[in-house]
Order: C-alpha cells, then structure tokens, then sequence
C-alpha cells in the first residue's frame, strides 16, 4: 500500500540515529536486536494507525499532532481524533474476530460495544442466556467472573467458554452493580420468525427479525408470502433487541417496501456521499425484480433500545416512507466501521462513514430512531403473553 511504504523510510531514519540519541545525563544506547526489531515494528504500527486516522476517518483529525499526542498520553476522555466506536485488535483479537464471523460458538448471547473505553451491550440475542438472565441494553461490563475487564475483547474471550458452564456477569446499570450467573450455551441465530395474531378486526401477521444476516432476506421473502398467501394484508415487524447485521441484507428488505426512486439511506464518507435508492440498490445487489413488492401492506414496526445498526437504518427509512413505529428510541448507532489490516497482524477498526436514512436524509447516529408511538419496555425481555406486551398491543391497535 502506498502510504505504509511512505512510513519505511522515516521510521528506519530514526532506528540510524538511535544510539547517538541523548536527553539529559541519558544516552541511549544500542539496544539488543531483537528489542530493536520488537520497537520498529509498534512504532511502525503507532505510524500506520494515525496514518489511517489522517487519510480515511470519517471526520478528519483538526490537527494529527495533537491526535498523535492524545494516544501517547492514553488520556480516554481526550477526543481530538477518536471516536467511542473505533478500536485497535491484536493479533490474537483479530484472530478472534474471524472465528465470531463463523457464527456458531459457546457463550452467552451478548451484542457489545466499546464506547469511550467501557464494554456497552447493545442487544443481548433474542433467547440467549444473556437475555433470560435479564441483561440489558446500555449495561455496562465491568468484570467477568469477579475480574475487571480490560476491553470488549477480553470481556468476550472470558464469557465463552465451554457450553454447559457457568460464569458471572458483572455489570454497571445506571450507577448500580448487578451480578448475574448465566450457564453457556451454542449459539446460533435463526434470522426470522413467523406467526399469525388475532386483531380486533382481522388476523395480523407477526415477523420477528433477529438478526441481519446473509439469509434473512430469503427468509424473510418467504415469511411474508406465506402471510400473503393466506390473506393476511396486516403485518407487524419486530425489531426488538435486533442489534444489526449484514447491511446488504437490511437494504434487500427494505427494497421490498420502497417505491421507485425512493432513497433507502445514504453513505456518508468524509469526502463523498453514495445515494442509496431503489436504482443504486438494484444494480449493486443485482436485483431482478422491481422495489415495492410488500409496499401495499399494512405495516407497524416495533423497536427498542436494543435495536441497533442495520435495524436502524431499516426503521429510520420506513419511518421517513410514512410507516408507523412503535416502541422506544433505539440505540443511535449510524455509524459504520472498516477493518483496516496492520503490518504486524493487528486490526484497526475505523469509523469511516455514517448512514443518513430515508428520503428525508435523516441522521440517526448518536441520536436513534425516534418512535411515532412511544411506549416503554413492558419488561427488561420481551413478554410472552399479549396482555403483558404494550408495544405489541399497540402496534395491534394501529392496525385494526
């Protein structure tokens, strides 16, 4: 890549001057070579990481020296260049980010954030232990079985484990320290399911999506022309404690429900915007058949704080289109972030765009999506009858 190669030069600049270098009464003096080596290769790192910072961060730093300095002092309430969603891996982090990617796992359940330094939970998985143990959107992990946590990393290196067992969750709650014990389980995720309720008036179809993932558009299409096929015009999307997933896959969906011209939402980059509407999503996901196929049904969505990313950017446009949201402000997270690959094997993980949403080019990132109909959590887990669910009654009433 051209900039790292721009990087070689100076840094073998200084490693020539290193032993004629002197502060004070010190003089360093020649190191042995492998500590050398061990020095070139993460100060190599600390250049490529500012180098990326300075040249593809979404807001560009004011001033890189002063960004330089922030990260040399570790100070994290410093934010000249940083945002609460980048992040540096390790090699052997980076190594663990490919396996959860494979999907399949022994853990707890839990969709987590680095945010300024703390591990946020986004959204624990719908049914997961995390979930019936009663974690929360916005609890903060503080330690895993009675040991601090360093960062998100670490935090899920020692909540998997081996299905069956047991550890304790500590977590910061709005000022309040809560423990819980939950058992490990194999995670995986069915991206949709399907049912029919009894409204007032007419049978309403209920979808709820989980997660966004590589078959959820397929599944989805399948749901609801199952719906379709038995009469059902009425449907209610739940988004619940969805905390995002594949873009592409959220785009497909919402391409269903667009008219033609319509815009899905917009990529925000530091230099340039890409305009996502129903032409652009056709062509880049090589799309056969016209937008709008559910557009003549009736829809609710229903969203939680839980609801983050992708679902989102699926709530925000549908929103903007005119359709009914019920629920609470989601989480506020329109940010994207690359993977950047580094010299030694680590990852930088970069916020390098934003999604403005809808025709309207609404910003949802650290602001959510704001419900039509605001109702509050009827629990800190979904309910599983109706009488206890007043979001779902609600979404009920607007389509009766």
């Amino acid at each position: 890549m051209k900039i790292l190669r721009s990087l070689i030069v100076p840094v073998i600049l200084l490693f020539g001057f290193l032993p004629q270098m002197a502060f004070g009464q010190t003089k360093l003096t020649s190191l042995p070579s492998e500590e050398e080596k061990i020095i070139f290769e993460e100060v190599t790192t600390f250049a490529e990481i500012l180098l990326y910072y300075s040249k593809l961060s979404l807001n560009k730093p004011a001033d890189i020296r002063t960004c330089a300095q922030e990260m040399l002092r570790m100070k994290p309430n410093e934010k000249s260049c940083r945002d609460k969603h980048s992040a540096w891996y390790s090699k052997e982090e980076a190594q663990m980010l490919e396996t959860e990617v494979e999907g399949k796992f022994g853990g707890v359940g839990l969709e987590l954030s680095e945010q300024d330094g703390k591990v946020v939970v986004v959204s624990p998985i719908d049914g997961a232990p995390a979930y019936r143990a009663g974690l929360k959107s916005d609890d903060v992990i503080t330690k895993v079985d009675g040991k601090l946590v360093v960062n998100i990393m670490d935090a899920v290196k020692r909540m998997r484990g081996k299905p069956g067992t047991e550890t304790k969750i500590t977590v910061d709650r709005k000022g309040k320290e809560v423990t819980v014990k939950v058992v490990r389980e194999v995670i995986t995720t069915h991206a949709v399911s399907a049912k029919t309720i009894n409204g007032l008036n007419s049978v309403i179809g209920y979808i709820k999506v989980k997660t966004f993932s590589k078959v959820l558009p397929e599944e989805f299409r399948k749901e609801i022309l199952a719906l379709r096929a038995k009469g059902v015009t009425r449907v209610i999307l739940d988004f619940r404690s969805n905390p995002g997933g594949l873009l592409l896959g959220a785009l497909e969906v919402l391409y269903d429900f667009a008219r033609s011209g319509d815009i899905l939402m917009v990529m925000r980059e530091r230099d340039q915007s890409t305009v996502y509407d129903t032409a652009y999503v056709k062509k880049e996901l090589k799309l056969k058949h016209e937008p709008g196929m559910f557009r003549d049904m009736r829809v609710v969505i229903i969203v939680n704080k839980g609801s983050a990313s992708a679902s989102e950017i699926f709530a925000g446009a549908m929103k903007d289109w005119g359709f009914p949201v019920v629920g609470t402000n989601t989480f506020g997270k329109g940010a994207g972030q690359t993977m950047l690959p580094l010299s030694n094997g680590s990852l930088l993980r970069l916020t390098t765009f934003e999604f403005l949403v809808g025709n309207s080019k609404t910003k949802i990132n650290n602001i959510g999506v704001i419900p039509t109909h605001e109702v509050v959590d009827p629990k800190p887990s979904s309910s599983e009858t109706l009488r206890e669910d007043k979001q779902l009654e609600k979404a009920i009433e607007l389509l009766s």
